[in-house]
Parts: C-alpha cells; sequence; structure tokens
C-alpha cells in the first residue's frame, strides 16, 4: 500500500465530519445550543441510549420480581383451562 492510498483511506474516514448522520445533526439543531459539535451530539445519543437500557432493566426486573400471589378478591375462584387441541 502505497502513501497516497494511504492518505486517500484517512482522507475518506474524515469526511464524515463534514457530513453527520441525521440523528446527530438533529440533536445539534434541537438542543438549543447546548450541544455544539458533532463529538458532543454523539456522547449525548450514548448517555441517552444508556440511560433508557437502565430504566428498562429496573422496570423489566420490577414486573417480574411480583408478588406470586393472586390478588385480593380472586383468592377463592377457580380458572378452567380448555384444552381444545
Amino acid at each position: 500500500m502505497s502513501q497516497i492510498e494511504f492518505d486517500e483511506q484517512q482522507r475518506q474516514s474524515y469526511s464524515n465530519f463534514d457530513n453527520p448522520p441525521k440523528m446527530v445533526s438533529w440533536v445539534i439543531e434541537h438542543s438549543g445550543g447546548l450541544i455544539k459539535d458533532q463529538k458532543q451530539a454523539q456522547y449525548f445519543l450514548f448517555g441517552f441510549v444508556v440511560v433508557i437500557l437502565i430504566i428498562s432493566f429496573v422496570l423489566s426486573v420490577k414486573s417480574f420480581s411480583g408478588s406470586k400471589e393472586p390478588p385480593k378478591g380472586l383468592e377463592g375462584e377457580v380458572v378452567e383451562i380448555y384444552d381444545d387441541f
């Protein structure tokens, strides 16, 4: 690989800074001036995804660790399951 080919590959990899992804551009435009460049927008989006994943994990753990007893008022009722297959 010659130096010219290597320089061309580097130039192509940096071209993304001139044309950022649409989501990054949207965050920069709608941040009200808080986010000023592409790197800050990418950090914000990464943090947002991490927060959403943590919230999803906490909610799923809470929903699956609920009590195994039936709600009050349904304690004596019998539920019949029909197997028509």
